[in-house]
């Protein structure tokens, strides 16, 4: 083309000043002019079309570069192609060290088989896709991140790059695992919980009920939710004050330790207490509230016990100490009332002293019943059989009931042994007979029962006083008019009593409760008014073999002696009956007024002193502590101890201590006078 339009100007200058030019040669210079300028318009075109794609890939490249995600193309195999910024401060290295790298070794082997089937499930019909896996960076930090892929198809469906957009969601995943570990301990809590948690509505609807709450009131979760719980959780009684606590909670007021009974799927009622919470949704609206409920109807009556037990226990004390005064004060009573008997009285005068004797006896065993029921009554501890008890005192039950009442008597076999005082026990069983008998008016049947029982860990909890372990049953059960729920609360204590007060103390019962908490054992009561009641006793179960329990008498001629007897005690009035009693059996008598005169009046006897008859509660030392005294320079000294009560002589279990000879206040003549002997001939 230069060569053209250097050929038209030599002509042109060759023909200055020639003719004008031909036609043809005009056109041809403008077909030369013309397509000049379209080579020159098109040369134009291609730079500014390679300027915008310049322009294009830089405004990509800037876009790509100050994103915050990552962005990569790879082939098919993971060969990285191309890498943004992010991609690489994401794994600290420039996109000339990436680039060429492969993806797959970077993702961990757990996660690689989930990342290849997202992969392959890249086609035509679904072309982008999204997937969330770990990686592993160059300095070991595992990393969560989500991809969202996209496949490049060549004209046969194949993949021939994949571009992708990653971003970082470890914090994320860190906070999605917090809240399923949050979730899972509050699951935990929900359903392992000794406590009911039962979510409601504004309606009242139940929408959340835990294992517990099924446990406690009998109801499914499928059976509770959306069901109102006035419907079938609370009793009628209840439902004003619920429908208050309602009020309050829907008002946005927190309500705390709420106690109110509540029904159970098999009808019984169940005292409760709740601590609610009102819950709100992201309005800061109530929608309704979480209860937390605990079933305090065991507690409730155990402290009711544990408050019974205190109770008595201080009336017990309080009981002994009356009856160890009392004794003390019936005791010369009696006795000078034996002294006159002896003498010559006219018939009124015998009479009335007859009537002082019976009113003093009346007197005594209320102070023997008013000890038992304090457990300061002294035993003679046995091992022994209760079949043989109950075979022993049975025809003197059977006198005791009326004849239209049956005795039935059923012996347990392999019977355990336990150790008691046999004349308490038969007390025990004469007391619920006579007990059983004034409930059975009209006849019926009493049932005598003995076995051999294990009380487990779960019945000593519900019964304070009862223990774990082998032990031996004693149950009484007649078909009388039973007793109502208030009257069961009521029957162990002094003086209550369903009878008239001039046929009955009231302390028939309180002292069966005395005597076999004393023996270490433990009593239950079943009765519903006109289902009769059933009395079972628990003793300690032993394995020693019984004793025998013959006693013998001692004869009443061999009552008296000639041996020195040294009188303490330090109530006056008694000490002179007991020394005129014990003079008038022939007993040389010494006495003293209290522990230090005894020690003198010993040191200055130069003959023997046989026998210490003693007060065991006393001024400066008690009664064994005297004989402890004066034993070392009379060894042949025995010793006999009197009391109403005494802790002194006896057991943890109120038994005697081994070789103790013991009286208890008031006595008879003949009865110190036998004791006396006892202690001198054993």
């Amino acid at each position: 083309m230069a060569r053209n339009l250097r050929s038209a100007k030599s002509r042109r200058g060759h023909r200055e000043g020639a003719a004008a030019p031909s036609d043809e040669y005009v056109r041809e210079n403008e077909r030369l002019r013309k397509r000049l300028a379209d080579l020159t318009e098109a040369s134009d075109s291609r730079s500014q079309a390679e300027q915008a794609l310049r322009q294009s890939e830089q405004r990509y490249r800037a876009i790509v570069d100050s994103t915050t995600e990552l962005i990569c193309r790879n082939l098919p195999d993971g060969t990285l192609t191309f890498v943004n910024e992010a991609y690489c401060r994401c794994f600290g290295e420039t996109a000339e060290q990436l680039i060429g790298k492969k993806l797959l070794p970077l993702i961990p082997d757990e996660d690689l088989p989930g990342v290849q089937a997202h992969l392959a499930s890249l086609s035509p019909d679904n072309p982008v896709a999204t997937h969330e896996h770990r990686i592993v960076l160059p300095n070991g930090q595992t990393r969560w991140q989500q991809w969202t892929n996209r496949a490049i198809f060549d004209e046969a469906g194949r993949v021939v790059e994949i571009q992708g957009a990653g971003r970082d969601i470890t914090e994320r995943k860190r906070a999605e695992e917090a809240l399923r570990e949050s979730e899972e301990r509050f699951r935990n809590v929900y359903d392992t919980a000794p406590l009911a948690f039962v979510l409601w509505d504004r309606q009242c609807r139940i929408t959340g009920w835990n294992d517990q709450a099924q446990k406690i009131f009998g109801w499914s979760r499928a059976e509770a939710l959306g069901r109102s719980f006035f419907d079938f959780l609370v009793p009628e009684s209840a439902r004003p004050h619920i429908q208050g606590v309602v009020e309050q909670l829907l008002r946005g007021q927190l309500v705390r330790n709420v106690v109110n009974e509540n029904l159970t799927k098999n009808g019984r009622t169940l005292l409760c207490e709740w601590n609610n919470s009102v819950l709100y949704d992201r309005d800061g609206e109530v929608i309704g509230a979480i209860s937390l409920g605990l079933d305090i109807t065991e507690r409730k009556s155990l402290q009711a016990q544990l408050l019974q037990a205190q109770k008595m226990e201080a009336i017990g004390r309080l009981a002994g100490g009356v009856a160890h005064d009392f004794n003390n004060l019936l005791t010369p009573i009696l006795g000078y009332a034996e002294l006159l008997g002896q003498g010559e009285l006219s018939a009124p005068a015998r009479e009335d002293l007859q009537q002082i004797a019976r009113a003093a006896r009346r007197g005594a065993d209320l102070a023997r019943q008013l000890l038992a029921f304090g457990r300061k009554q002294t035993m003679e501890l046995h091992v022994v059989g209760l079949n043989e008890v109950v075979a022993g005192c049975e025809k003197m039950l059977r006198r005791l009931i009326k004849e239209n009442i049956e005795i039935d008597i059923r012996a347990g076999e392999a019977l355990g042994s336990v150790q008691a005082d046999p004349a308490q026990i038969e007390q025990v069983i004469v007391n619920l007979m006579i007990n059983a008998g004034d409930a059975m008016p009209d006849g019926g049947a009493v049932t005598i029962e003995t076995a051999n029982v294990d009380l487990d860990a779960e019945y000593a909890r519900t019964h304070p006083d009862a223990h774990a372990g082998p032990h031996v049953m004693l149950a009484v059960t007649d078909t009388g008019c039973g007793m109502d729920a208030e009257t069961l609360k009521l029957i162990f204590e002094p003086f209550f009593s369903t009878k008239d007060k001039h046929i009955s103390t009231g302390l028939g019962l309180a002292t069966v409760h005395g005597i076999v908490n004393q023996h270490g054992g433990s009593i239950e009561v079943h009765s519903r008014p006109g289902e009769g009641a059933s009395f079972r006793i628990f003793l300690p179960r032993m394995e020693a073999q019984p004793e025998g329990l013959g006693v013998e008498e001692p004869a009443a001629g061999n009552l008296r002696g000639s041996e020195t007897i040294l009188v303490v005690e330090d109530e006056p009035v008694l000490r002179r009956l007991t020394c005129r009693i014990l003079a008038g059996y022939g007993y040389d008598i010494l006495e003293a007024a209290d522990p230090e005169k005894a020690v003198r009046t010993a040191r200055d006897c130069d003959g023997p002193i046989q026998l210490l008859l003693t007060d065991v509660v006393m001024p400066v030392m008690n009664g064994q502590q005297l004989y402890a005294t004066l034993h070392p320079d009379r060894p042949d000294m025995k010793a006999l101890y009197m009391s109403g009560y005494s802790d002194d002589v006896v057991d943890g279990h109120g038994g005697i201590e081994g070789g103790i000879h013991f009286i208890q206040k008031p006595f008879s003549m003949d009865a110190l006078a036998e004791k006396v002997r006892k202690a001198l001939d054993g």
